[in-house]
């Protein structure tokens, strides 16, 4: 039997310069800011207890109600997930030796929820079920309206850079003959991390406003056109 050669992949061909034309190259940017559509918050549920054991009942007890309280606020099945479970000792601050004085237990939550009008009800009802450490709320975008977000950010970057071009080549007394090359397009996001202000007593039901802003897609591109004089 014989081996069949292995051909080498090669980069694509560079497009011909022709003789008459100039290279220039631009780039353009795009932006959209739209308003977010999902929030993602993390509660957890901190306890401790002489044994590792007792700190974990413990845990274990504040959790369950924790998730009934989000049942009962209609929030249950895929948008509540476990993303960190963790027992570990607790030592005696300025001891010459490690010595355990306790155990600590960890159990931490991630809600994603669509109703954001009531996001501030429902970190309070994670206040109040127990949750005692509570991260601010990120901010995102359905996949549907992500991918139209980032086509019109592209559809500006790519206009701008065509207006870019064309007014550069005006300005040299010559003008667009065609496109040479358009890089893949980079994008970035922005924003999607809200602002929690908590006020009032745990004795009494705090007031959480949420601001959840904005989120900024950018998009950008080069593109290296061929010019030739008018």
């Amino acid at each position: 039997m014989t081996a069949s050669p292995v051909l080498a992949q090669s980069a694509p061909p560079m497009p011909v310069v022709l003789p008459n034309e100039t290279i220039l190259r631009v780039s353009g940017e795009g932006s959209v800011r739209t308003t977010p559509e999902i929030a993602e918050v993390s509660v957890g549920v901190s306890t401790t207890g002489p044994t590792a054991l007792e700190a974990l009942s413990q845990n274990n007890r504040k959790t369950a109600a924790l998730v009934d309280a989000l049942r009962e606020a209609g929030i249950t099945g895929e948008p509540i997930q476990t993303t960190d479970l963790s027992v570990a000792p607790e030592y005696a601050e300025n001891a010459k030796v490690d010595r355990i004085t306790g155990w600590r237990a960890t159990n931490s939550l991630t809600i994603r929820t669509i109703d954001l009008e009531n996001l501030g009800a429902l970190m309070t009802v994670l206040f109040e079920a127990g949750g005692n450490t509570i991260n601010t709320p990120q901010f995102d975008l359905t996949e549907p309206s992500r991918l139209r977000a980032v086509r019109e950010a592209e559809s500006k970057a790519l206009a701008e850079a065509q207006d870019q071009a064309e007014a550069t080549a005006q300005s040299m007394g010559m003008r667009i003959a065609r496109t040479l090359l358009v890089s893949d397009s980079t994008v970035n996001f922005t924003g999607g991390g809200g602002h929690i202000v908590v006020t009032g007593s745990r004795s009494g039901r705090p007031a959480v406003p949420i601001e959840p802003g904005q989120i900024e897609i950018r998009a950008k591109y080069s593109i290296e056109y061929a010019l030739v004089p008018r």
